[in-house]
């Protein structure tokens, strides 16, 4: 391992537990959050190799957002999954599927411990009060991109200012955030 791939690297064992807990929370699921933790651990390791010389100058802030968006990904692709078993077409196809096939809707939950939701709670009333901080224009394009996944292009539309403004809002934000979760660890 490199001086590089140090920072990012202890960033990830350090604050793993609470990458679980965004998983967890976004797509619902404890075990579907491990494998979206240990998939951006995997994809962590494969950009070392390709990005010879970078330097993830936030390491935290870094696996956040690696983490929140393949959290994100997962959750549209089970929301497809069910709009498409809801679908007439599908349940016809669905009435020949194995009887050691689970049925619809028959998936695991997540399992968390009463403490883990009491400190998922915490963190999201932290997460809150530090937006309410931003200016409103900016607090509300970071929500638009982050928590309702518009893309920055669309942010732009929606607001009425141009995609770079967007960028630097985002930025400003999730600089705000990592700055008072650093400030924490």
């Amino acid at each position: 391992m490199t001086y590089v791939d140090e920072p990012l690297l202890q960033a990830y064992l350090t604050h793993r537990s609470r990458l679980l807990s965004l998983a967890t929370r976004v797509v619902g699921c404890r075990w579907k959050g491990e494998d979206i933790v240990q998939d951006a651990y995997f994809r962590m390791r494969a950009a070392e190799g390709q990005a010879a010389g970078s330097v993830v100058r936030r390491p935290f802030q870094y696996l956040w957002s690696v983490v929140y968006r393949l959290a994100l990904d997962a959750r549209r692709d089970i929301a497809r999954e069910e709009h498409r078993r809801a679908s007439p077409r599908s349940r016809h196809e669905d009435e020949g599927q194995s009887a050691a096939s689970p049925p619809p809707g028959d998936t695991l939950t997540g399992v968390t411990t009463p403490e883990q939701e009491v400190a998922g709670r915490d963190e999201l009333r932290k997460v809150i009060a530090i937006l309410q901080t931003l200016p409103p224009r900016t607090r509300q394009a970071f929500e638009l991109h982050q928590i309702q996944g518009h893309t920055q292009r669309e942010v732009a539309e929606i607001l009425g200012i141009s995609c770079p403004r967007v960028s630097i809002m985002i930025r400003t934000a999730a600089r705000r955030l990592n700055d008072a979760f650093d400030a924490e660890a």
